[in-house]
């Protein structure tokens, strides 16, 4: 079955180019040129992939990607010609999976498109058990369902938080560097990803806010920060927070 994209773009040359390059790689495509059909669009129809511009008439790229994250299971890549740390920081705390800033190749984008859903989809093993259920008080983390639940209520992770927890606790203690948190988030992408410098600053960045994310979502303590170093999972901290 073919994979459908949405893109919310209100520039028509961008728009037209990138669902021309989707289409020809056999994607199915629907394009809206402001947030509110595009909001629509997304809310009623099902696509693996929404691609959605910050600045719309109507409602914001932001707006639209916070709406999804409360009712829909869609891989979200936010493009932007604000380029600001600040701005790819809260793109990402709002739910989306990868950033891309203007100007852009059609080659990056549609190549960035693949990965995500590569690994939305993918079932191969991440550390030592993707297929396995980790128990840790009450946070129970399901390698076959690829699912997450508190207190014996469903917790929304995108595909790269459930990735990112799944990595950590399968090694519960060990400290990663944020540098092998990208390589291992990454690996088996592809080699049009690896040509785009992936250990990069943004990635890092993209990192630390999936860390924040998931915070937010399991409770602070699981996951220590190692200060210069990177992430460790924590499930005794996170277990003695629950008792206290």
């Amino acid at each position: 079955m073919k994979k459908h994209i949405l893109i919310v773009e209100d520039e028509s040359d961008i728009a037209d180019a990138l669902a021309a390059r989707l289409i020809s790689e056999g994607f199915l495509v629907s394009v809206a040129d402001n947030g509110v059909d595009g909001l629509d669009m997304a809310l009623t129809e099902h696509y693996d992939v929404a691609v959605l511009d910050i600045m719309l008439p109507g409602i914001n790229g932001l707006e639209i990607a916070a709406r999804l994250r409360e009712s829909k299971d869609v891989a979200i890549l936010v493009l932007s010609a604000r380029g600001d740390e600040n701005d790819i920081v809260s793109g990402l705390d709002i739910g989306a999976d990868d950033y891309v800033t203007k100007p852009f190749s059609t080659r990056e984008v549609v190549a960035r498109i693949h990965a995500l859903i590569r690994r939305k989809m993918s079932t191969q093993s991440i550390g030592s058990a993707t297929n396995d259920i980790f128990t840790f008080g009450d946070l129970v983390i399901n390698g076959i369902t690829r699912s997450v639940s508190l207190h014996e209520r469903f917790i929304h992770t995108t595909p790269t938080e459930f990735r990112l927890l799944n990595v950590m606790c399968t090694n519960p203690g060990s400290v990663f560097t944020r540098e092998e948190l990208v390589d291992l988030l990454t690996q088996n992408e592809g080699s049009a990803l690896e040509s785009n410098d992936l250990v990069s600053h943004s990635n890092l960045r993209t990192v630390d806010s999936h860390v924040r994310s998931l915070r937010k979502k399991i409770g602070a303590d699981y996951i220590r920060t190692v200060h210069a170093v990177g992430y460790s999972f924590e499930p005794n901290l996170g277990k003695s927070q629950e008792s206290a």
